[in-house]
């Protein structure tokens, strides 16, 4: 049985805390659309939370079992072929997540972009493991994929963004300002995440420049993982509360709204 350091032990852990409280958020996803509001926004929202979550959940489970296996080089090839099959989902969950832009920020009009994206990211689904399993470069697929998620990701907080500064512009209601930016910040998140994925990858190529940085250690771990982890959990996170804001936050950024600023009293 393959020893555990004490990174991979604390990167675990915090994957094990954000894949749970993704999966609670999912939840909540689920109960609003089954008993609230049953769109097809919030069910896209819903089902692309789903399996993004569970893409990602596979990460924590499946480093557990390559304690188990002989080599550690069988436990990265393991390892290997998990993180291709949770790109293949994340892939899938960006195809929801391209059904939610349409929908909120192009009036259900596929532009030609949405639509290159949508193919690229259908090739990924089945091509990362294929790959992968047949030992090729993974990163004929892994690239496109990564270059698409970050322009759909962008896009997604751009457009967030824009339409928040428009809202404040012309005096909008304060729900739909925070919402908006809510939006635009799980967009950044999402970023972040493949930003963190692609910086573990980088750093287990090239250990002998990160590990004296004390970045990666002697056994190819680093929390860039754990810290992508929680990102995409906080970017659903965002996304819950930016579609659909509980009446608690309404209350309260309705209030602060109401509350006259220190310019007016003075």
């Amino acid at each position: 049985m393959l020893g555990w350091s004490t990174c991979q032990m604390f990167g675990w852990a915090i994957s094990v805390v954000a894949v749970t409280l993704g999966y609670v958020q999912c939840l909540l996803f689920l109960h609003k659309y089954k008993v609230i509001k049953r769109t097809r926004i919030l069910r896209d929202l819903t089902t692309m939370s789903f399996i993004i979550v569970s893409a990602l959940a596979g990460l924590p489970i499946f480093f557990v079992i390559s304690r188990f296996l002989p080599t550690q080089e069988a436990a990265d090839r393991l390892i290997n072929i998990q993180t291709a099959f949770s790109f293949s989902g994340t892939a899938l969950g960006n195809l929801f997540l391209i059904s939610f832009i349409k929908s909120v920020f192009f009036e259900n009009q596929l532009k030609g972009w949405l639509k290159v994206l949508i193919v690229l990211e259908i090739v990924v689904i089945p091509s990362a493991p294929v790959v992968t399993i047949l030992d090729l470069e993974p990163l004929l697929v892994l690239g496109p994929h990564a270059i698409a998620s970050i322009l759909l990701y962008t896009i997604e907080a751009s457009r967030a963004f824009n339409i928040t500064k428009h809202l404040r512009i012309t005096n909008g209601d304060p729900v739909s300002i925070n919402g908006t930016m809510f939006i635009g910040f799980s967009g950044l998140l999402l970023d972040m995440t493949i930003f963190f994925f692609i910086m573990q990858e980088v750093a287990f190529a090239a250990r002998d420049v990160f590990e004296p940085l004390g970045l990666i250690d002697a056994v190819g771990c680093s929390l860039f993982i754990a810290t992508g982890l929680v990102a995409a959990m906080i970017a659903v996170a965002m996304l819950y509360l930016g579609y659909y804001v509980p009446d608690w936050i309404k209350k309260k950024w309705l209030a602060k709204a109401s509350m006259p600023s220190s310019s007016s009293l003075s």
